[in-house]
This record gives C-alpha cells, structure tokens and sequence, in this order.
C-alpha cells in the first residue's frame, strides 16, 4: 500500500512537470522567435566605413548619381527631382476603394525631435514574403531618417509592380527629392546583411557629410550605402512604417516592426525616449486595419496583420 501511494505521487509529480511545461511551451517559443535582432556595435569612425559589399548589385536610380565616386558633389552626382510618391493616374483602383491623391498616406512609429541630435540608429525587419497586390501600392517599411535636415532616408521598400511585389532597400535624397541608389532584398543580401529578419542600419553626419548605412555581418564591418554633401529639408527624424496608394483595399501584411531605435547624443548612443528625445510619429486614417503598437516608448514599434 505504501508503495502504491508513492508510486501514485510521483505519477502526479510528474503530471504536474508536464503540465507546467506545456503552459511554458509558448512563452518558450515566442521568445525564440526572430523578434530579436543580433546585436551590432554602433557606427564610429566613418574612416573605417566600407563601400557596400554588393556594390556591383548596387542600382542607380537617380541619372546623374555615380557610385564610384566616393561624396561627389552637388549637382553632379546627384539627378533630377521627382515625387516621393508617383503622381497615379485616374483611375487605377475601384475609385469606391481608395483615395486617389497624396492624402492617400499614412505613417506610424516614432519621431525623433530636432535637438536630439544627427545620427540614428536601430534595427529595421525585413521581409522577403511581404506582398503587395494592386498597381501602385507603395509601402516604406521601415523607413529612418536622422533629425536636423538629414538629406538621406534609408527606405525598407515594398513596391507592386504590376505582376509582382519589388522589395528593395533604397536610399532617398531629401536635397533632391529622388532616390539614388537600390539594391534587391534577395537571398544574396539576406545572407550578408540580416540576421532574425533584422538588418542594422544607420544615418549619421560627419562635418558636411550624411551617410547611409548598414551593418555586414559575414565580414563584421559598416557599409556604406550612399554619402552625400549637404543638407535635406526635414529638422525632425524618424523610423516609421509608411503606406502611399494602399487606401481601403488592404492586403495580409506580416509584421513590421522598428528596434531599438537610439540617437547618438554627447558620444554616447542612447534610445529615443520620450519626453527627452522623441515622441509617437502617428497619422492613420479612420478604419486602419493592422494591428500596431509599442514594445517600448518610444523606440519599439510594431504594425502588421498578425
């Protein structure tokens, strides 16, 4: 009898264990999600910055842009101005659907205030499943721009393009108003530059200069994407998740979200806190169907369908 009820609490003991673990298995598994990027040391002396590794991948989109050389100078190097987002033709959507001008745009993430300082830095996801569906669809996701009249945007960007979704990182001109440079996001930059779905990506000054770039974790080293003399016309920064053209007919979009967003202050890297150093960047339109919200205030957001 008395070997019978151990026997029995034991059988309990171990009913317990295993209930106890499965309660755990999710909390387990969320964490072992690519939720976190690989930590990467911060930008420091643009002498030790590289071209980027893929530079023969590297597409121009600006005419008189030349990535060979190094800053170039204004007017030479740099092309035309165009729209941040394509003038769209009426119509091109159900017009029942969708807003057919430029108030067809919205934005969520955070803001960095001007007297924060004139680098950022954090960790943008990337998404090599992310699609959109209809003409014109324009979706930058994330996108960071440092404060004080940065002229370079590094844009996570997600473009349908009559048959398929374009994903790409792109670099934007505020001087000039036009993209200069886009590489594919494909197997081949994944490889070199995303680790967890992150990439580590950065926009800071020396002197006259602003650099766009990301973090090479195959070759342990920062490169650069694109370097421009001159300022852009923004005083505020940002890392938000920004649609163009989308309107009401919504597509599954997975999550997007914006890390650890930090701003260079004093020689030291520090998140983007608020009352100190930014606040909520925020403009949705009634009926926004995603999900989105913060990890952190206000240096951690998320947005998607899931």
């Amino acid at each position: 009898m008395k070997t019978q009820k151990i026997w029995n609490v034991f059988i309990f003991l171990i009913f317990l264990i295993l209930m106890f673990s499965i309660s755990i298995i999710p909390a387990v598994a969320k964490d072992n999600q690519p939720d976190n990027p690989i930590i990467t040391p911060p930008p420091g002396d643009p002498a030790d910055f590289r071209r980027f590794d893929l530079i023969n991948t590297l597409q121009i989109d600006s005419p008189y842009y030349n990535s060979n050389d190094r800053y170039g100078t204004e007017g030479t190097r740099f092309g035309p101005p165009e729209n941040r987002a394509t003038e769209i033709p009426f119509s091109y959507k159900n017009q029942g659907s969708v807003i057919l001008d430029a108030t067809d745009h919205q934005w969520y993430g955070t803001g960095i205030y001007p007297s924060a300082s004139q680098s950022v830095w954090g960790y943008l996801q990337i998404s090599t499943t992310l699609t959109l569906d209809e003409n014109y669809d324009t979706l930058y996701a994330p996108t960071m721009l440092a404060p004080n009249d940065s002229r370079l945007e590094l844009v996570v960007f997600y473009k349908y393009n009559g048959s398929s979704t374009d994903r790409k990182l792109k670099v934007w001109d505020h001087y000039q108003e036009t993209f200069n440079t886009s590489t594919d996001i494909d197997s081949t930059f994944c490889d070199r530059y995303v680790r967890n779905s992150f990439i580590s990506a950065s926009v800071i000054k020396d002197g006259s200069t602003w650099y766009a770039l990301i973090w090479d974790y195959t070759d342990s080293h920062w490169d650069e994407v694109c370097g421009a003399y001159g300022d852009g016309t923004h005083d505020e920064g940002w890392v938000i998740w920004e649609e163009w053209y989308i309107g009401n007919t919504w597509p599954e979009l997975p999550q997007v979200v914006g890390k650890y967003v930090s701003v260079k202050v004093d020689g030291d890297w520090v998140y983007v806190t608020y009352p100190t150093y930014g606040t909520q960047a925020y403009h949705l339109h009634d009926g926004f169907p995603y999900y989105y919200g913060w990890d952190n205030y206000y240096y951690t957001w998320y947005i998607g369908s899931n």
